[in-house]
């Protein structure tokens, strides 16, 4: 009567079979990414399928050396997760995260009390500095919102 066990999958084996576009890991690759450490554990493990998934993708779109040096310089970060928002994957979406989320501030029209001396539109924004000495007063720059013309009084 012959058994079989079942087939395991490890963290080796599912690293030595990510496709690139040179072909697969080679077994120095394998080892190096094997050896990476998050705090005291280890990195890649198979209790976190999608990071090594999010490994394999930057593998394949930065190359080997690139996403493992990623990899050794983001060993002090506290989880995974954080490795993979961090990474130069996303830094565009993290880019239009941030156009979208600020689309409202650069789109917003001060009204203000006074007018530009070009256009004779109220969307100047003021800023009140100490330039000279303390017993002087302060002095205001402007700057209109709608033709750009900057003064100061």
């Amino acid at each position: 009567m012959s058994s079989k066990l079942p087939n395991i999958t490890t963290v080796q084996k599912i690293l030595e079979n990510i496709e690139t576009e040179d072909g697969k890991l080679n077994k120095k690759q394998v080892e190096s990414l094997l050896k990476l450490k998050l705090g005291k554990e280890q990195m890649i493990t198979l209790r976190d399928r999608d990071f090594i998934l999010e490994v394999s993708g930057m593998i394949n779109r930065f190359g080997f050396d690139t996403t493992l040096i990623y990899l050794k310089n983001s060993n002090k970060v506290q989880n995974r997760e954080m490795i993979i928002k961090s990474s130069p994957a996303f830094q565009g979406a993290r880019r239009r995260q941030f156009l979208e989320i600020t689309k409202d501030l650069r789109e917003k029209k001060i009204t203000s009390y006074m007018k530009c001396p070009k256009c004779g539109q109220n969307t100047v924004s003021t800023i009140s500095q100490q330039v000279r000495s303390g017993d002087e007063g302060m002095t205001d720059f402007h700057e209109c919102w709608s033709c750009g013309f900057n003064w100061k009084n």
